[in-house]
């Protein structure tokens, strides 16, 4: 079950990179972070850029600009988190489960 994560994981990594250089390159916006009375109760600010905002057009940038393994960079990290953090998920699922089952608070199946 958590063998499955790795190539999930890998696959997943160029959509990451190219939502990370989306939410990196948001321009700043004055009102964000304004509470109720006008004051800034959290600081949020982004650098200035002109990275396009559709992601297609994010991936043709990182490409042209970087090459096309940047698009995987980091994915060797997100692999080897991803095995144990699934692991331990899917473990728990059953241990749950079967917890709930024995209770009596979920339905034998």
């Amino acid at each position: 079950g958590s063998l499955a994560a790795a190539p999930a994981a890998f696959v997943a990594t160029p959509a990451d990179t190219i939502k990370t250089r989306m939410q990196q390159s948001r321009p700043k916006d004055e009102s964000a972070g304004e509470g109720k009375h006008g004051k800034s109760n959290i600081v949020v600010e982004y650098k200035e850029s002109s990275m396009p905002r559709n992601p297609f057009d994010v991936a043709n940038e990182i490409v042209s600009k970087e090459g096309y393994s940047v698009l995987f960079s980091g994915a060797f990290e997100r692999v080897v988190r991803s095995i144990p953090q699934f692991g331990v998920t899917l473990a728990m699922f059953d241990v749950l489960t079967k917890f709930a089952q024995d209770i009596g608070a979920l339905p034998l199946v």
